[in-house]
């Protein structure tokens, strides 16, 4: 569907300076920003670390590298991932969903339920499914028999004691995610109005 890797052309910060469009939001704010132009020039800059350069992306090199259709999935791993109106998950940053989205289909799948009107019972569910996909579940496992699953598996290969607070949430804390992503990615919202 498009390329396996996105190594996006290194550019210094002095490239984008005589550039019409240059935008300096926080990394967090990235995948929004990459869906919304297409007539100038835009780029990107990145936090300056301390000890490190910030960076500069091509948001039209992005896009193109990504496809028109995947591009409208982007606020949807940016908000499941973690932005502003939803805490990141546990033990998952911002890769494992792009992966997903990269790589299968029912991922794709759950993600599209966000960007159509939907019920609030099945944006729960797809939420769920989301939820399973992302922590390495089966569909249709269920977050509470995933949960039992890893449960298992690492108190079979612990050489410790195993803490429950260490693990992915339940079903029942799962509920409301799923309502708060989808308010963060408003079907037919303006890209300009998601931040």
């Amino acid at each position: 569907m498009f390329k396996a890797k996105w190594n996006m052309p290194k550019m210094h910060a002095s490239d984008a300076v005589y550039r019409k469009s240059s935008i300096n939001f926080r990394t967090g704010k990235q995948i929004p920003v990459q869906y919304q132009s297409e007539s100038e020039a835009l780029y990107l800059q990145s936090d300056k670390k301390k000890g490190k350069k910030f960076r500069v992306w091509d948001i039209h090199w992005f896009q193109r590298s990504v496809r028109p259709k995947m591009c409208t999935l982007l606020p949807f791993v940016h908000a499941i991932a973690g932005c502003d109106t939803t805490s990141p998950l546990f033990g998952i940053g911002k890769g494992v969903p792009l992966r997903k989205l990269k790589s299968e289909q029912i991922f794709r799948k759950q993600a599209r339920v966000f960007s159509e009107v939907e019920t609030k019972d099945e944006v729960q569910h797809a939420g769920e499914e989301t939820l399973v996909c992302l922590y390495g579940g089966q569909p249709n496992e269920g977050l509470d028999k995933l949960r039992y699953h890893k449960y298992c598996e690492k108190v079979s290969t612990s050489t410790s004691s195993v803490q429950l607070t260490k693990m992915h949430m339940q079903e029942d804390a799962s509920d409301l995610r799923p309502v708060m992503v989808s308010v963060g990615v408003p079907a037919a919202a303006i890209p300009l109005q998601w931040t």
